[in-house]
C-alpha cells in the first residue's frame, strides 16, 4: 500500500490560516500505474501544449479562490481529479487543528500528536484491507535537514515505543519525494487544501453558493466517502478526526494498538 502524505497549513500561531490539516491517501499499488497514467491524461487534455510530468497540481494553485474562479481549464482539472479519486479503490484519512495560541509544546525529537493519530488510522487500514502487507509512508519533502529529522522521529518511535511497535502494518522507513514528480501528493495535498477550506467556509457559515464554495464542498464530501471509522475496544477511531486543542500543549499518552 502507498500512503501519499501531505499538510495544509501548519499547526502555530504564526500560520496565516486559522485552521491546519494532514492528510493521507491510500493507494493499491496494483491500482498505481493506472492512477498515474490517468492523472497524466487528465492535464494533457487539459493542458495540450505543455508536458505533463512537469505540471504540478497543488491546491496552492488550483484551490485558490481567484484563480479557480477564473481559470476555465484549473476548473476542469479539479473536477476530472475528483473523479479520478471516485473511481479508483483509495482511502482518505485526516487529522484536522485549529490554529494554537502558543507553539505547541512538542519535541522537535519526537513523532507529533498529529502524525501519530494519522498513522493509526493508516495502521487499521491495513489490518482490514492488506493484513499481510506494509504501508510505505511518502511524504511530500521539504528540505534534507527536516526530512531527516522527520525520519528519525518516525523510526525512533516505531522501534523505540511499544505504540510504536503495535504499528506491525507500517514500513517503519519513511520516504520522501518531491510533490512535481509524484502524481499521489498531487492529489493529496488537494484533498488537504479542500479540507482546509472547507473549515474555514464553515466557521464563516458560507452560503456554498459559489462555483468555488460548491467545488470544496464536493471535494470534502468525496473525500468523506473515501474514509472510514475504526472501533477497537470501545474506542472510536474516526477516519477524519478533530485533534483535541489540549494536544498543543499535552501531547497524549501511549495509546498502543492492541490487534483484539
Amino acid at each position: 500500500m502507498l500512503a501519499f502524505v501531505d499538510e495544509s497549513g501548519k499547526p502555530h500561531p504564526s500560520d496565516p490560516s486559522i485552521y491546519s490539516t494532514i492528510c493521507a491517501l491510500c493507494l493499491p499499488e496494483q491500482h498505481s500505474r493506472a492512477f498515474n497514467q490517468a492523472l497524466y491524461d487528465i492535464v494533457k487534455e487539459v493542458y495540450p501544449e505543455d508536458d505533463p510530468l512537469a505540471k504540478e497540481i497543488k491546491a496552492e494553485k488550483y484551490l485558490a479562490r481567484k484563480p479557480f474562479e477564473y481559470s476555465a481549464q484549473r476548473r476542469q482539472v479539479v473536477r476530472r481529479i475528483a473523479e479520478l479519486v471516485e473511481g479508483t479503490p483509495l482511502s482518505f484519512f485526516s487529522v484536522q487543528m485549529k490554529r494554537p495560541v502558543a507553539a505547541p509544546n512538542w519535541q522537535k525529537t519526537t513523532l507529533t500528536p498529529s502524525f501519530r493519530l494519522l498513522t493509526e488510522r493508516i495502521e487499521l487500514h491495513m489490518r482490514e484491507h492488506e493484513p499481510d502487507g506494509f504501508a510505505k509512508m511518502l511524504f511530500d519533502e521539504r528540505d534534507p535537514g527536516a526530512d531527516a529529522a522527520d525520519s528519525r522521529s518516525f523510526r525512533s518511535f516505531i522501534s523505540g515505543t511499544a505504540e510504536g511497535q503495535s504499528w506491525s502494518h507500517v514500513l517503519d522507513t519513511p520516504f520522501f519525494v518531491s510533490s512535481t514528480i509524484t502524481p499521489g501528493i498531487q492529489v493529496v495535498d488537494l484533498l488537504a487544501g479542500a479540507t482546509r477550506h472547507y473549515l474555514i467556509l464553515r466557521d464563516a457559515h458560507a452560503g456554498f453558493t459559489s462555483d468555488w464554495e460548491n467545488e470544496i464542498s464536493a471535494l470534502q464530501a468525496l473525500a468523506r466517502t473515501k474514509t472510514r471509522d475504526f472501533e477497537m475496544a470501545g474506542y472510536a477511531y474516526y477516519g477524519m478526526y478533530f485533534m483535541p486543542e489540549r494536544y498543543f500543549d499535552n501531547p497524549p499518552g501511549p495509546r498502543p494498538l492492541l490487534n483484539s
